[in-house]
């Protein structure tokens, strides 16, 4: 979890947010080396989608930026902030589309 923090350039609070649990059960977690499958599968969808942002973007520092600033395409909200429902994720991915593709709006 510490290096998926790391990688997208996030405070361990924001990332414990985005996987909806608590700092308490992080810790736990994070001893047991045992994330569960539901906090498994929101870290990789969290990792695939920062991944993508770097390809469509160019580059790490703005996928970083990209993800941490309110987007008018998707209702004003950061891309992070989404990301904690699949129907979240699917909204950035396709944002990240458009994007690439040039098409704005």
């Amino acid at each position: 979890m510490k290096h998926v923090a790391e990688t997208l350039d996030l405070p361990m609070s924001e990332l414990y947010s985005v996987l909806h649990i608590n700092p308490r059960s992080a810790q736990r977690m994070i001893k047991s080396v045992n994330l569960g499958i539901d906090t498994s599968d929101r870290l990789m969808r969290l990792y695939k989608v920062f991944v993508r942002a770097r390809e469509v973007l160019g580059d790490t520092g703005k996928a970083h930026r990209w993800l941490k600033t309110q987007n008018y395409s998707l209702g004003d909200q950061t891309p992070l902030s989404l990301l904690d429902t699949s129907d979240g994720v699917e909204l950035v991915l396709n944002s990240l589309l458009k994007i690439e593709y040039g098409v704005f709006g």
